[in-house]
């Protein structure tokens, strides 16, 4: 036998105390029944009342919490053995951290808001497991697949633009360290989530995204920027140290390439959202995970010991409903007619 909740037992430690008071209860009412007459005619006079009856009622309520604390202490004996058996779906999320990440058409700028979408996106997810590639002019994994949201959440902290240090935006290298990281696993139960502002440098983001349709694995994109263009700050977050310019001396203006992110998804069945300050895409990105097939995480057996409470509660009870209904009245043949009868 063991017991699941043992702290209760430092409740026994009251009913000693408990014991005590009802105990010089007795004694004190005896002694003001003392002070008020001899101690032969209050005898006579209280004969109806039966001192080993209040002995037994206190027995019977001290037995009776004394069975609850221990219910409490949730005794369990016998075991049964069960079968753990959870699913979900693989998802790999690849973030942009390339310099164009830091124009402010999304405030603050890009890169925190691709965050912000991301933590929003954790908060949706529910038993699925996740990993994080980073991503600019090359890519790797930041965060193997995992179920461990506070853990994808410490790795996704430390990124920034200097996470990577090749330059540009290579987004076929994303896909392809994305496809890497889900273990050599086929199946339709893989998912990307490519957050990025689309500025593809390299050029191999459609058919790295063919090569993800031939391995079955969808890709859902995400656009953070304006297609209008925006200045990227060099030497600072905030444009201290100006804008990137061109060679002619312009400056260079980093605009969301929608079209080339839309066609990355259509290829693979998934679907392109750009970006909003409310987050309302990340809903329907969540429903397309979820709908995606699931397979097994892990299983596993274990052997989980049965409360038996119930027995010690139930006498417990039964003790303290004999204290209730048991009087401490005694019935007496020959009734008490005065003292000179």
């Amino acid at each position: 036998m063991r017991f699941a909740n043992p702290q209760a037992f430092w409740m026994l430690g009251l009913l000693p105390v408990l014991a005590l008071f009802f105990i010089a209860g007795f004694r004190a009412k005896r002694q003001a029944l003392d002070r008020f007459g001899s101690h032969d005619l209050m005898l006579r006079l209280t004969s109806s009342a039966s001192l080993t009856r209040q002995y037994i009622k206190m027995a019977l309520m001290l037995s009776g919490m004394f069975w609850l604390v221990v219910a409490m202490a949730r005794p369990q004996f016998g075991t049964v053995v069960e079968s753990i058996r959870r699913e979900g779906s693989d998802l790999v999320i690849a973030l942009d951290v390339s310099k164009s990440m830091l124009a402010q058409d999304m405030k603050p700028n890009r890169l925190v808001k691709a965050k912000s979408e991301i933590q929003s996106l954790l908060a949706r997810l529910h038993g699925n497991r996740v990993g994080l590639v980073v991503f600019a002019g090359s890519a790797f994994l930041q965060c193997p697949l995992t179920t461990d949201y506070r853990a994808m959440e410490v790795f996704l902290d430390a990124v920034d633009t200097d996470s990577v240090s090749r330059h540009g935006t290579d987004l076929g290298e994303a896909i392809r360290t994305a496809l890497k990281a889900f273990e050599d696993r086929s199946g339709n139960f893989r998912a990307i989530a490519l957050i990025t502002d689309g500025e593809d440098n390299e050029g191999k983001g459609a058919e790295a995204a063919k090569e993800a349709a031939t391995a079955g694995v969808r890709i859902f994109t995400i656009g953070v920027g304006s297609t209008a263009g925006e200045p990227v700050p060099v030497g600072g977050q905030t444009g201290e140290g100006g804008y990137k310019k061109s060679k002619a001396g312009e400056i260079v203006l980093s605009r969301l390439d929608a079209a080339g992110l839309a066609e990355i998804a259509r290829v693979t069945h998934g679907v392109f959202h750009q970006a909003t300050r409310e987050e309302l895409e990340l809903e329907t990105v969540y429903r397309e995970i979820e709908s995606l097939e699931k397979h097994e995480l892990y299983s596993k057996e274990m052997a989980r010991y049965q409360d038996q409470f119930q027995v010690f509660l139930a006498l417990g009870l039964l003790l303290l409903a004999a204290e209730w209904f048991l009087t401490d009245r005694r019935s007496t043949a020959d009734q008490w007619q005065g003292r000179f009868a």
